[in-house]
């Protein structure tokens, strides 16, 4: 339970991130534009994502409700294993190299790329640190978004009116990926 909640954080942590790194408009294609308009404060997304945006979302939620899912069903599997550090990693190692490669392959819009080639990049990192036990304590498994430099928030709201917008993202709690918000 404790890792579920340390995944959904950094699920959260990584909304927030991809969120805020961004140009004010959408995924540097020909595709309609959503804007994004700060009203008190606030972020807001008018119109609707471009499809770049609600793709890329897509392949994150995707990715991300994968590995939840895979150590939710290890650890259903196998009660004791956060108590067993080099079995959990041993366990932890592929479906880490599965989540960054899952990562990998999803497509972001062009303003994205700095945010998600560090993302991928802090994954592999994880992955590589498992399967050589080098991992010093379970919650590392859930800080993958540690060191990821946040998009600007108007990129937070674009990604967030992609999520409202895919079944996908509400799985694990998810659909907070991306932070809320309000759409015109």
């Amino acid at each position: 339970m404790r890792l579920r909640r340390a995944l959904l954080g950094c699920a959260a942590a990584t909304t927030f991130a991809l969120g805020s790194a961004c140009s004010v408009f959408g995924g540097g294609s020909n595709e309609p534009t959503p804007v994004v308009q700060i009203v008190n404060g606030t972020p807001v997304l008018v119109g609707t994502p471009t499809p770049g945006d609600v793709n890329y979302v897509r392949g994150l939620c995707r990715a991300i409700n994968s590995y939840v899912s895979r150590i939710e069903n290890a650890t259903e599997e196998d009660p004791t294993l956060f108590a067993d550090q080099p079995r959990l990693l041993e366990v932890a190692a592929p479906i880490l190299r599965d989540f960054y490669e899952d990562l990998d392959d999803a497509d972001p819009p062009g303003d994205l790329d700095d945010f998600h080639e560090a993302l991928v990049n802090r994954v592999r990192q994880i992955s590589r640190d498992a399967d050589d036990g080098r991992l010093s304590a379970a919650e590392e498994l859930s800080r993958f978004a540690e060191g990821v430099p946040n998009p600007p928030e108007q990129i937070q709201a674009r990604m967030a009116g992609a999520s409202e917008v895919l079944p996908e993202c509400t799985a694990f709690g998810v659909d907070n990926l991306f932070g809320i918000t309000e759409a015109e």
